[in-house]
């Protein structure tokens, strides 16, 4: 599947894992498809007591831009962050049909599988004017 984030103006952004430092792990960044511009992907607070917290791009003014899963047949399947009571990190699922969670990886250009993950990093904390709960970043699986 693929994974988008979709704004209300009808822009449509790719969603990629960007090597930042190493290739353990990658940032997760909504690409602007005109400027190349690289939107950071976050955690945000559930709405309405929801049992998983949102999975959004924040662009310029702190604009709000939904990601979504896309599947071979052109639906769009909501993407959310479900919090792992074992460690301190978010899970992130596309969310299918009747609720069933499933699965996102992120596969680089050489075949390597990575898992996305919430991460809570306050050094890796952007100047958002906005509650954010996690960082999207892709790990190698442990």
């Amino acid at each position: 599947m693929a994974v988008k984030a979709l704004s209300t103006e009808g822009v449509t952004f790719d969603v990629k894992g960007i090597v930042v430092k190493d290739a353990t792990t990658l940032d997760v960044k909504a690409i602007h498809p005109e400027t190349d511009a690289l939107l950071p992907v976050k955690v945000l607070p559930a709405q309405d007591g929801a049992d998983f917290a949102d999975v959004k791009a924040i662009g310029q003014s702190n604009q709000i831009i939904p990601i979504k899963a896309i599947t071979h047949t052109g639906k769009t399947l909501d993407v959310k962050a479900f919090q792992n009571i074992d460690t301190d990190q978010y899970d992130i699922k596309c969310l299918g049909k009747d609720g069933k969670r499933l699965g996102l990886k992120a596969i680089s250009p050489q075949g390597e599988v990575y898992d996305v993950k919430g991460i809570k990093d306050l050094e890796d904390d952007d100047e958002l004017e906005i509650e954010i709960l996690a960082h999207i970043k892709a790990k190698k699986p442990d």
